[in-house]
């Protein structure tokens, strides 16, 4: 008899076609079911009409994975329908966004279709073309300012361009290594932040947690390993917090839910470097979230009931209490954040929402617009209508824009008042003329200094929350350049530069005048002298500075005649690649050698300039960034200045490679913490000196009672030698931490 289980039927081979055929209608399939606003039979029919226009006009596309390039609209669309919780023209958008750019289809057929709303939205998203990237302008950083300026029309045009976003970096694995680096930093200094503004904590959190794992794969993987191997403890601290606290709630009779907060691979490492503490320090510390089951009318009441349970149940720190219930975030997050002592000796963050208020702590801006009439406060509409007020009034190139735009994103909020009461919301930091400003333009104009709490100051005295302020004005009063020093907000900033810029333009004809002067003098051909890139290289953002500075002999015949006519330009030797303060611990050998090697790179056509803002040295993961100056500045992949840089310069990235030579080394800093013992700086200098053979160039010390800090500058090889000497230093018994400094 044969073997039944020898005579299965085989399956009909699939094609690759109409394999990825179902895939697309799965993925369709699953949209709609992600899709929970109201709909009717009429807004179904038009997404499926949108989801056919968008798969028949990218039939015989592909993205850089291989996969049929479908899959992103309808990714981008899924995100925007489920996570967003967005609805039907949100929806037809996100499946149409890249189609204007991409294909045939043109914004006149989508407005005939789809109508003005959908067509005013896909407009906002595409991309600008032929835009150079110059010293002032990249392109990527035009393309967010437009997409920005979209907040005057509709603000779902940032929340898909987001969604967008978030998608591209969930793909970014089919990327090269440039790209993934200019891409991550882009989404880290702009959409991340945007992200927070708008309150969308979940999607801010995954773009920085993404971007981490590109901008510094190897601490990402350290991070993501100490998670996983520290979680069983997180999960018995949560349960040893959460044991009694639910006894307690039962009790009371309460519905809340009891949640551990995951913490993002992004946020234990930034706090492992801002705070200098270790990973299991912050890693090991739960976040509790509690959700209180209450209806918006009662829910500040309920709260606040919630948190006394706690402190009935647990020892509370009163200056870790942070009350964002009386005065929610500009973004519309609002709770109670506490810090307990949990059974066992260890602290436990809360933080108490409603269900409410916790949706909008997840979804942000579209939860917000849902509970709009419960909501007494309206920070976020009001930070909205204040960024399409500068976008409008903005006259900055796209990079200044947007360095001045991102400071105000990632800030948080204080409250001041008026004289008679009225309250005031501005960010952390600013000053007594960012508050004349948010008041008036003409008030901040003439502003010469404030009344606060009764007080008099001057007009840079930095607000607090609880101040009362009364401006004091001057009709003389003109704004300045040193003010651009001390304001913090974006609108005082912009007006700022709007009254210095419309002074200036007075001295146009005259500047036109002299440079037309000096170009005569010098008898350069009108093709070699121009404004163009005597502008760039000096450094100016337009024509009026240019031209001002020459009427106001801050810059003449020198500085042009030093551009045109180069005379002692200086060697572009290897030499140049070391830090400016670098002197030789070992005898150099003759050779010119190019220690980093990279494409487009050579000796010949480019300086290297080691950046100090995070002093790499060879084992560490850089890249290379040309300067408008010409000049390659090398940092490390992470450094938040090549962060910025990256994000506005994408075009002008290297990826160089650090060469090998025995004669050169590179100055490291490090941190060290210890105990005040005799002996101690003679143990230290051993092991640097003797154990490693290596030149100490600087060695600071401070004491505090029994703690010692020191920081010691030494001369390495490379990292693998530098880790090796902090490896030693940790392993003497006085010696409490040691770590090593990147800004020196």
């Amino acid at each position: 008899m044969d073997d039944p289980t020898q005579n299965t039927v085989k399956p009909i081979p699939v094609s690759r076609e109409e394999q990825e055929r179902k895939e697309i209608l799965r993925q369709y399939r699953k949209l709609i079911e992600t899709w929970h606003t109201q709909k009717t039979v009429q807004d179904r029919w038009e997404v499926r009409k949108a989801f056919k226009m968008a798969a028949e006009a990218h039939k015989d596309m592909r993205r850089k994975s291989g996969e049929p390039f479908i899959f992103h609209p309808l990714a981008v669309a899924t995100i925007v329908a489920g996570e967003m919780g967005l609805g039907k023209t949100s929806i037809i958008s996100a499946l149409l966004h890249d189609t204007v750019e991409d294909t045939d289809i043109t914004l006149e057929v989508i407005e005939n279709i789809f109508g003005k709303k959908v067509a005013r939205i896909i407009d906002g998203l595409t991309k600008i073309e032929g835009i150079s990237e110059t010293a002032s302008t990249s392109a990527q950083a035009a393309t967010i300012k437009k997409v920005l300026f979209s907040l005057s029309d509709d603000v779902r045009v940032i929340l898909i361009k987001l969604a967008d976003r978030l998608h591209n970096m969930r793909t970014l694995d089919s990327m090269p290594r440039l790209k993934q680096l200019k891409i991550a930093s882009e989404t880290l200094y702009i959409y991340a932040p945007l992200a927070h503004r708008l309150g969308l904590y979940e999607i801010k959190t995954e773009l920085e947690e993404l971007s981490f794992k590109y901008q510094n794969p190897e601490a990402y993987k350290k991070i993501r390993a100490g998670i996983n191997q520290l979680r069983p403890e997180l999960l018995r601290r949560f349960e040893t917090f959460k044991k009694p606290l639910e006894e307690e709630i039962k009790k009371s009779g309460k519905k809340i839910k009891l949640n551990l907060r995951e913490k993002s691979g992004y946020s234990i490492w930034v706090n492992m470097k801002k705070k200098e503490i270790n990973f299991e320090d912050v890693y090991l510390t739960p976040v509790v979230e509690l959700i209180v089951d209450t209806p918006p009318e009662t829910e500040k009441i309920e709260c606040w009931s919630a948190y006394t349970l706690i402190t009935n149940t647990f020892k509370s720190t009163g200056n870790k209490l942070v009350d964002l219930i009386s005065r929610p975030k500009a973004n519309g997050y609002s709770a109670i954040h506490a810090m307990v002592m949990a059974p066992g000796g260890f602290w436990v963050k809360v933080q108490i929402r409603s269900e409410r208020m916790d949706e909008i702590a997840k979804k942000g801006y579209a939860a917000y617009w849902k509970y709009k009439n419960n909501i007494d406060d309206n920070g976020l509409e009001k930070w909205l209508e204040r960024t399409k007020e500068l976008l409008w009034n903005s006259d900055d190139e796209a990079i200044p824009f947007l360095d001045a735009f991102q400071n105000d994103l990632f800030s948080d909020d204080i409250y001041v008042f008026t004289p008679k009461g009225d309250l005031i919301t501005l960010p952390a930091g600013s000053t007594v003329l960012d508050f004349a400003y948010a008041i008036h333009t003409d008030l901040g104009n003439k502003s010469i200094g404030a009344n606060v709490n009764h007080k008099l100051v001057s007009v840079d005295f930095k607000l607090r929350t609880g101040d009362q302020v009364e401006i004091i004005t001057s009709k003389k009063q003109k704004p300045s350049e040193k003010q651009l020093d001390f304001v913090k907000t974006t609108r005082a900033k912009t007006w700022i530069k709007k009254a210095i810029k419309a002074e200036r333009r007075k001295y146009v004809a005259e500047g036109e005048s002299i440079f037309k002067q000096i170009c005569s003098s010098l008898k350069a051909e009108q093709k070699n002298c121009d404004v163009k890139v005597l502008k760039e290289k000096l450094g100016f953002n337009d024509n009026v500075d240019f031209y001002y500075f020459l009427a106001t002999g801050k810059i003449g015949l020198k500085e042009i005649k030093s551009i045109l006519f180069p005379q002692n330009e200086r060697k572009r030797i290897w030499k140049s690649m070391l830090p400016l303060n670098f002197s030789f611990y070992k005898k150099r050998s003759g050779k010119k050698e190019n220690l980093l090697t990279g494409k487009g790179i050579t000796k010949e056509n480019l300086d290297y300039v080691i950046s100090h803002c995070c002093n790499p040295i060879p084992g560490d993961d850089v890249v290379g960034i040309k300067k408008p100056d010409g000049k390659n500045e090398i940092h490390k992949t992470d450094c938040p200045e090549a962060i910025k840089l990256m994000s506005q310069f994408g075009k002008s990235v290297s990826n160089p490679k650090w060469g090998e030579n025995e004669d050169v080394l590179f100055l490291a800093g490090i941190k060290l913490i210890a105990k005040n013992d005799i002996g101690l700086i003679k143990e230290l200098t051993t092991v640097i000196s003797d154990d490693f053979s290596v030149n100490i160039k600087k060695f600071n010390l401070e004491t505090a009672g029994e703690i010692v800090t020191a920081e010691i500058l030494i001369y390495v090889k490379n990292l693998k030698m530098l880790n090796g000497i902090i490896k030693k230093l940790r392993k003497k018994n006085n010696v409490i931490k040691v770590t090593r400094m990147e800004n020196f």
